[in-house]
């Protein structure tokens, strides 16, 4: 369509406040109004979705709110962050074919990793739909996506925050920090029902030995599935977590090139039980040297050396 310069204003922008005419949502981006008080969508009469028709009448402006999803277009594209089906078939039957949804967040279970579990705690990453309370735990690359507004997704109808979980330490406390978390962005944050989302489990991810993993009767390795040597304690673990920072085989008294001389049997550095004692600078080597039992028998490193071969060292 074509109209005089002087009769057509171009460029404005819609916060909402014009709504299709068609469809009756409630309408954000770039207009362009005639001299006879006409709405279009696009910035000029050259836009291909100015067939388009707007009149007043968006949002409710003393709630800012309206039944439908708004419809925004942030370009002169049909690239729009939401539309519903009534808009879909108007568009087409317009004869504008691309048009391309905005897809809805993805749900993601985490993955733990053996840092988390190092560093005794990992971020969860969430997206709330706005005036609703329905949550969804997405990847940081969707919660990206919809805190930098991307038209990829839905990322007019939510909004993000994150969550630091605690997964190792004190059991008690574990569970008291996370709930804290929770109730913090209920109240501060606005995500009202987020600790019935999560099932009130504050437990969740937390391991009472991290880096541990029970299949059947047996116990593996976590991260690799390798099975660990039954002669290892009930307390055997992944070390350098919680209440045993700094702790691990790696510089325990008992450790000799990763095989463990208090219980006979390969151990992995990184990993702990409760019999660690640490090696001050010194091995057990050097304490087997310096020590002068009266009888072979006295001495405990040596005991437990006779499934080794009977040697007095490692």
């Amino acid at each position: 369509m074509y109209f005089p310069k002087s009769q057509i204003q171009t460029s404005l922008y819609s916060g909402g406040e014009l709504k299709i005419l068609t469809t009756g949502q409630p309408y954000v981006g770039f207009y362009w109004a005639t001299s006879n008080k006409k709405f279009y969508v696009g910035k000029n009469p050259d836009s291909e979705l100015t067939l388009i028709e707007l009149v007043k009448g968006g949002f409710d402006a003393a709630s800012n709110s309206s039944e439908l999803e708004p419809y925004i277009v942030g370009s002169e594209t049909t690239s729009a962050y939401n539309f519903n089906t009534s808009t879909l078939d108007y568009l087409r039957l317009k004869g504008i074919k691309d048009v391309k949804a905005p897809r809805p967040p993805k749900y993601i279970f985490p993955t733990i990793t053996k840092e988390n579990y190092e560093v005794g705690e990992f971020t969860r990453y969430f997206c709330k739909k706005n005036n609703e309370s329905l949550f969804i735990e997405i990847d940081i690359m969707d919660f990206d996506l919809i805190t930098n507004k991307s038209k990829e997704i839905q990322s007019n109808i939510y909004s993000t925050f994150t969550l630091p979980w605690v997964i190792s330490g004190i059991k008690e406390e574990v569970a008291l920090e996370n709930k804290k978390s929770v109730e913090y962005r209920e109240l501060n944050q606005k995500a009202y029902g987020l600790s019935q989302y999560l099932n009130h489990n504050y437990l969740q991810f937390y391991a009472d030995t991290p880096g541990v993993k029970k299949i059947n009767l047996n116990r593996v390795y976590q991260f690799t599935g390798d099975l660990i040597p039954n002669a290892l304690p009930s307390s055997y673990q992944l070390g350098n977590v919680g209440n045993h920072k700094k702790q691990g085989c790696t510089n325990c008294y008992f450790n000799q090139n990763n095989i463990c001389n208090k219980w006979s049997a390969p151990i992995k550095e990184n990993y702990w039980c409760q019999s660690y004692k640490s090696n001050k600078g010194t091995t057990p080597q050097t304490k087997l040297v310096s020590s002068t039992p009266s009888t072979p028998s006295s001495n405990i490193y040596i005991q437990n050396n006779t499934n080794l071969g009977g040697s007095t060292g490692y």
